[in-house]
């Protein structure tokens, strides 16, 4: 039995950039406020898995571990405010926003003629699917077009893209497309109010883009 230890393992490395800006006007009675940021964040030497070992070492078959991951993150947020008063109610207005991506740099894994089904290159959760065309208009149309491998279909079922132009539709032709699994836009909305000793609130979450 092989053991692949990570004996020279250490911290990844990170480097943040921050741009932030904060515009407040008051009085006893009314306020708003606006802040917002942009940031940028590059991690090196990220511990993880890797794809493959070269065969020089005869640990081909070994999954070891090392800090050779490589991210960059990038993006904005914001909050803004609003305070004031109504004859006897008093109310606050809040909302806030948070837009993120992050590419992936270097991940260590064997290289791939289909390029585009790489992590490398790409963001980070990725998601990845076929290409749709449109649908099969007639029998005509499916025996002209590109076998799809993955079931019976007839005239009307989806048409997708050959993008490796072998004359199937499987694994091959799946590319990245749309956002990713986890949203890249957070958002959120609240009211607070008062009125003769009582209070109510009101939070409103969402998420999007992914």
């Amino acid at each position: 039995q092989i053991n692949c230890r990570g004996k020279f393992a250490r911290w990844d490395g990170s480097g943040t950039m921050l741009f932030g800006d904060l515009f407040i006007i008051g009085t006893s009675a009314f306020s708003k406020s606006l802040t917002s940021d942009i940031f940028y964040d590059y991690r090196k030497d990220i511990f993880m898995k890797r794809g493959q070992m070269p065969f020089t070492t005869g640990l081909q078959d070994i999954q070891a571990y090392a800090n050779i991951g490589e991210m960059e993150s990038k993006g904005i947020e914001g909050i803004a405010s609003y305070t004031d008063k109504i004859g006897e109610v008093s109310f606050t207005l809040r909302g806030n926003f948070t837009f993120a991506t992050t590419n992936v740099i270097n991940y260590d894994e064997a290289d791939n003629a289909l390029y585009y089904q790489m992590t490398e290159g790409y963001r980070l959760n990725q998601t990845r699917g076929l290409i749709a065309l449109g649908l099969f208009k007639d029998q005509q149309d499916i025996e002209t077009s590109p076998l799809q491998t993955f079931g019976t279909y007839l005239p009307g079922a989806i048409k997708y893209k050959d993008v490796n132009g072998d004359g199937l539709i499987n694994n091959k032709d799946v590319v990245p497309i749309g956002n990713t699994h986890i949203p890249n836009f957070v958002y959120g909305a609240g009211l607070n109010m008062r009125w003769k000793g009582w209070d109510m609130n009101v939070l409103l979450q969402g998420s999007g883009m992914s």
